[in-house]
């Protein structure tokens, strides 16, 4: 279960040069939105991307177009223009960070709450609020369009020295 955030209407630009063509430079693009799972819509004025992030316990879509221009020296510059981010806030990280959330709760009330058999429940709450915690995070990750652009960058230097 997902709940939705209201689309943001995002504008902002990020670059890469890369050591490349353009057409090369395109290619490339077109390869690595693939390799991440996302679009590269090559027809109309700009070629649009769709590519799915992450960020923490939310995952979604950023959508925006890329121009490719010709840089001196056999070089080129990648533009991606974003103009839409939609992020969904998985419920049921939610729900097992809550339930680590009450254990820990639990570590901090038990000893005000008078009895023996509270503090017996200590050793269970402890367990519970780190299982929640390593479940939620061992899952966690973060990829955003600037990590595509670096990502771009990267490749093409591999590219540009195996050739």
């Amino acid at each position: 279960m997902t709940l939705e955030s209201p689309a943001a209407s995002v504008a902002r630009e990020l670059t890469a040069d890369l050591p490349l063509g353009v057409e090369e430079a395109v290619e490339l693009v077109a390869d690595l939105a693939a390799a991440w799972g996302g679009d590269l819509e090559r027809g109309g004025p700009a070629p649009r991307l769709a590519l799915p992030v992450a960020a923490g316990i939310r995952h979604g879509l950023v959508e925006g177009t890329i121009a490719v221009r010709r840089l001196g020296a056999g070089g080129s510059r990648v533009e991606l223009s974003v103009e839409r981010e939609s992020y969904r806030l998985h419920l049921s990280a939610v729900a097992v960070l809550s339930i680590g959330a009450a254990g820990g709760l639990f570590l901090i009330l038990a000893p005000l709450i008078a009895g023996r058999q509270a503090m017996q429940l200590l050793p269970p709450a402890f367990i519970v609020m780190l299982a929640a915690w390593f479940l939620v995070a061992s899952r966690m990750r973060h990829r955003s369009a600037a990590d595509f652009l670096d990502e771009l960058v990267e490749l093409a230097g591999r590219d540009r020295e195996g050739a």
